[in-house]
């Protein structure tokens, strides 16, 4: 970065680390800064864009408070995502447990009847799951250990260092949940099971199948687990198109077989003009390298490196600076090694160099905005106000993403590398397109860049291709996670029903019977279970699936593309996906069922 960038009072685009002095405070230094920014304001009158100096303690420097909402967003989604599963596994344990409670009636009513309290009878079922609980969650944590490599690759929208160690606050925590959810889902239960019917329990009386066409507390927590499965694989589903969108989006270049690799001549102590004549060397050799198509220089690679805004002054528009417009800097040949169409005018050559008037090209999008109707050819910028000097617009390229595929089309103007060399000209990335595998030529990049310069290291060098590719990690890595956690809910959510059904099922013997007895087929047996199971289904689904879908929906909004939250592809195809493997769940019990043997199911006690 050359000196006179460092003079162009206008620029924001350094952060300044600084130590307070003692006994000062945040609010007291923020107070002095924005006197200081005042004063500048007041020194520069022409310019409209006020000077808001933010200062932020070194512990949240580590990412801009435009990212804060994007962070807090994914990891509020990321806590309720788990937090759902974690409801499904709590009331899949609770309807387990009350199963358990309903089998052991006549062991509880025996313990009752000898002189057992029921707070000792609660205190038992409650340790009981207090222990199963704990259990698990050990094993859990030893699970994590061996899962962390992979946590470790979870990128989140923001540069955060993930910090996965397992230390005292972690097992607390993990300790602290697994009793208090142990406790709020174990309570329940050993309520309802420390009173039991002790005639009809040391009678041995079983529960007629009948029951399951009401709604008892059993049946509320399946249609509870099929309505959160519900909600998890909406979400799922919503993220997985627009993934398949995102992948569908025209990025405005060809991102295939090029080869992207940055060099950095300050720190070699290179001057204007030993720049200019090592990068023209640099290209002319690299483009005698067998495979090589084309090769360009880019000051900002798009996807790997943001484009700066300047203030500039438009032709046509208000006598004020504008401040939205992108610029990068290229060298000769970007348009042709990136592909971007021109569409109008022409590209820059050898004589857009220092010395010569200055001149610009331009995106669509700037001339449509700024001259629309217009011929944009011979408009003129400026970076110093009305006077001058101009930049004369030469050509108009198409439209194309720089930070992500999310983006709208934004104004962008390049600047010739051959005059702006002061303005990041000696750090650029060479562009090397080839008619092969990019990677394939990168040791003779390599090789070519230390004939010229044996003490100049190439660095972050990646194909376009899969930095393009990179930038929907986080999209992929959310969809995969949210898909996983989905998929593990509705597994539950089957177990549940599977479990409520089968121990229905085991009550019910003697119902089954004598329907039997009295002429039931075996097809009437199935289809009373099945449809048993599947009113719980429906209930889950429309009941508490789809609203809670909605809502997480709107959580997801902002990651959605192409596809809106309340899509009615995605619900009817998601419900009807649950509803037909929820009835494979209740298909096992039900043909159970059916194959019992009346006489057998009859003598049943």
């Amino acid at each position: 970065m050359g000196s006179e960038t460092l003079r162009r009072r206008h620029w924001s685009i350094f952060n300044i680390l600084g130590r307070l002095q003692e006994r000062i405070s945040i609010d007291q230094a923020q107070a002095a800064i924005s006197v200081v920014a005042a004063r500048l304001d007041e020194a520069e009158s022409e310019s409209a864009q006020k000077r808001k100096i933010t200062l932020v303690p070194f512990h949240l420097s580590r990412f801009s408070p435009h990212e804060r909402p994007q962070l807090i967003r994914y990891s509020v989604l990321l806590l309720v995502v788990v937090g759902l599963v974690l409801l499904i596994a709590c009331v899949n344990l609770a309807n387990l447990v009350l199963a358990r409670g309903a089998a052991r009636q006549k062991e509880i009513a025996v313990r009752a009847v000898m002189g057992a309290t029921r707070s000792v009878l609660i205190r038992e079922l409650m340790m009981e799951n207090i222990l199963l609980t704990f259990t698990g969650s050990m094993a859990a944590l030893l699970l994590f250990q061996w899962t962390i490599p992979l946590l470790q690759e979870l990128r989140l929208p923001v540069p955060v260092v993930f910090q996965l160690n397992m230390d005292l606050r972690i097992f607390g925590f993990a300790a602290l949940l697994s009793l208090g959810t142990a406790t709020l889902f174990g309570l329940l239960p050993a309520l309802r099971s420390s009173t039991p019917d002790l005639i009809s329990a040391l009678k041995d009386h079983t529960s007629p199948i009948a029951k399951m066409r009401g709604v008892g507390l059993r049946q509320i927590l399946v249609i509870a687990q099929v309505g959160l499965c519900m909600i998890l694989l909406i979400g799922a589903a919503l993220l997985v198109r627009s993934l398949k969108n995102l992948h569908r989006v025209d990025v405005g270049f060809d991102s295939e077989n090029v080869l992207v690799a940055s060099l950095d001549l300050h720190l070699q102590g290179y001057d204007e003009e030993q720049g200019w004549n090592f990068y023209r060397r640099l290209t002319e050799r690299t483009q005698t390298i067998t495979g090589v198509k084309s090769v360009s220089l880019v000051s900002f690679v798009p996807f790997i490196s943001d484009t700066k805004k300047l203030a500039l002054y438009v032709e046509g528009s208000k006598p004020e600076p504008v401040f939205d417009i992108e610029q990068n800097i290229v060298g000769l040949n970007y348009f042709q090694t990136m592909r971007i169409s021109l569409l109008q005018g022409r590209s820059f050559s050898e004589e857009d160099r220092k010395g010569a008037p200055w001149v610009a090209v331009i995106n669509r999008t700037m001339a449509h905005r700024y001259w629309p109707g217009e011929n944009p050819i011979g408009k003129w910028v400026s970076t110093s106000g009305t006077g001058g000097p101009y930049v004369r617009v030469i050509g108009v390229v198409a439209d194309s993403k720089y930070l992500s595929i999310r983006e709208p089309a934004r104004p962008i103007l390049y600047w010739s590398h051959l005059q702006m060399y002061e303005l990041f000209g000696s750090t650029m990335s060479l562009l090397v397109r080839t008619d092969r595998d990019a990677i394939a030529i990168l040791p003779a990049v390599r090789q070519t860049v230390q004939s010229l310069d044996r003490n100049l290291p190439l660095y972050d060098v990646k194909t376009l291709s899969q930095q393009v590719s990179s930038s929907l990690v986080r999209e992929r890595q959310l969809a995969a996670f949210l898909g996983v956690l989905a998929v593990l809910a509705m597994i539950l959510a089957c177990v549940g029903l599977y479990g409520i059904l089968s121990f229905s099922v085991t009550q019910g013997l003697r119902e089954i019977g004598i329907r039997m007895a009295l002429g039931a087929e075996r097809l009437d047996i199935v289809r009373l279970v099945i449809g048993q199971g599947s009113l719980l289904v429906f209930i889950g689904i429309g009941i508490l699936g789809l609203p809670g879908a909605f809502v997480l929906a709107r959580l997801l909004e902002s990651l959605l593309f192409g596809v809106t939250p309340t899509d009615s592809f995605t619900y009817v195809i998601v419900a009807s996906v649950l509803f037909l493997i929820s009835l494979l769940a209740c298909f096992i019990p039900a043909r159970r069922a059916a194959r019992l043997d009346p006489l057998v199911a009859l003598r049943y006690e």
